[in-house]
């Protein structure tokens, strides 16, 4: 779980909100921290894949589009990452779950 401004976030709620996008997003998604949760400095940072039919005008509309539907549904507006599609790799935890946060080194 991570904290934004006091909101409890679920990654996997995240990604379900980016998988209601489909087919114009991919479904992959990575949660991007300065530094190990659950505090997360805002804005909250996102890098999703969209779809192969998203044109490239499409693309600030539909960032718009789900961070109004995170805006409104979970309560927090994310800074939005467009990728493309199978940019993003899948990383398995030891656990075998899907590694979905990755925290930036900084330099």
């Amino acid at each position: 779980m991570l904290i934004v401004k006091g909101v409890n976030i679920y990654p996997t709620a995240l990604k379900d909100a980016i998988a209601l996008f489909h087919p114009k997003m991919t479904g992959a998604l990575k949660i991007l921290l300065d530094q190990p949760g659950p505090l997360v400095k805002p804005p909250l940072k996102l890098k999703a894949e969209y779809g192969s039919s998203v044109k490239e005008t499409e693309k600030e509309t539909l960032k718009e589009e789900i961070k109004r539907y995170m805006q409104e549904n979970l309560r927090v507006t994310p800074e939005i990452e467009l990728v493309p599609p199978d940019s993003i790799q899948v990383e398995k935890g030891e656990t075998g779950k899907v590694k979905m946060i990755e925290v930036l080194k900084k330099t």
